[in-house]
């Protein structure tokens, strides 16, 4: 049961916020005469405030030094409580302002997991500070599980390669994927190109479709000898481990060219595939300042980072 408020023992705070702010400023600015001419008061009304506050609390918080105004041991103790009071203010209005734009309390956004990390860490290191009454809610989706969450009405936005009918979408950039296998694996080791009979008889490595509707299977030849899971990253770990072969965009296996432990398979034709992703607004006409403003920062990442594997193409 809610208690009514008349039945709550709510203490008042003897000193006042503004009180605190004179206080700070007398500190962050050496004085009773240049904190007055930083916040526009007289020094009358500064030195009358910081009276009354050192009343209230029953000790003093200063030590006059000649006309300079320095902090004593109480008030050294206090200045720190006072400044998180002010920032926690602050805090509380940037919040009612965001209310006030009718910013949105959460967002889902449904990414395809192949996209890199190195982008949705630079979407939100540019978004977060703009939108501190906004939760970010981000599910990484395989084929088809971006698209679900759209046609469901669950995701506010999202990065998927397929844009279905009924939405709009646009092109963010496209990802190039390679196969791949452990440098001892046997399709390195045919003395010719390894051809599509040759794959099927070996373990292709895939990761299994999010979407429940209509699950699809992209990439596979078509083998019974197939090992399935859940995420990209077992995906690379049972590549590396010489378990079977598969397809890895190219941003995420890099540095294991580099280091040896993954090598590109050597096919006659089919090198490279190239994955568009588009951005998608889930509910485009009812789309809030905190979605569009999102939506702008993955527009700004995908411009900001480069990462071999990945191509843009230039807006018009």
């Amino acid at each position: 049961m809610i208690k009514s408020i008349e039945n709550i023992d709510v203490k008042i705070p003897r000193v006042t916020l503004e009180q605190w702010r004179i206080f700070d400023a007398i500190v962050r600015f050496g004085g009773y005469a240049q904190a007055a001419e930083a916040l526009n008061k007289s020094q009358s009304s500064l030195s009358y405030m910081i009276g009354c506050m050192q009343e209230q609390l029953g000790f003093s918080v200063f030590k006059l030094e000649g006309r300079r105004a320095r902090l004593n041991s109480a008030g050294e103790s206090l200045l720190r409580y006072a400044r998180e009071l002010l920032t926690d203010a602050l805090e509380i209005e940037e919040v009612a302002a965001s209310l006030k734009k009718g910013w949105e309390s959460d967002i889902y956004l449904a990414v395809e997991a192949a996209l890199p990390y190195e982008i949705m860490t630079e979407t939100l290191r540019i978004f977060m500070p703009q939108a501190k009454t906004t939760e970010v809610k981000i599910a990484e989706e395989v084929l088809s599980g971006t698209e679900e969450a759209l046609v469901q009405g669950d995701a506010d936005l999202a990065i998927t390669s397929t844009v279905l009918p009924g939405f709009m979408g646009e092109h963010l950039l496209s990802l190039i994927f390679v196969p791949v296998a452990h440098p001892e694996h046997r399709l390195h080791h045919l003395g010719r190109s390894p051809e599509l009979e040759d794959l099927m008889r070996e373990v292709q490595v895939v990761v299994s479709d999010s979407g429940l509707r209509q699950p699809r299977d992209s990439g596979v030849f078509g083998t019974t000898h197939r090992l399935t899971l859940t995420t990209g990253e077992a995906k690379l770990a049972m590549i590396r481990a010489g378990i079977g072969f598969g397809w890895l965009p190219l941003h995420s296996v890099v540095n294991d060219f580099e280091s040896g432990t993954l090598k590109v398979i050597e096919l006659i034709e089919g090198r490279q595939r190239e994955v568009p992703l588009y951005l998608v607004l889930g509910k485009s006409r009812f789309a809030g300042p905190a979605t569009l403003l999102l939506a702008e920062c993955i527009r700004n990442a995908v411009k900001k980072v480069s990462l071999e594997g990945i191509r843009i193409i230039k807006s018009i």
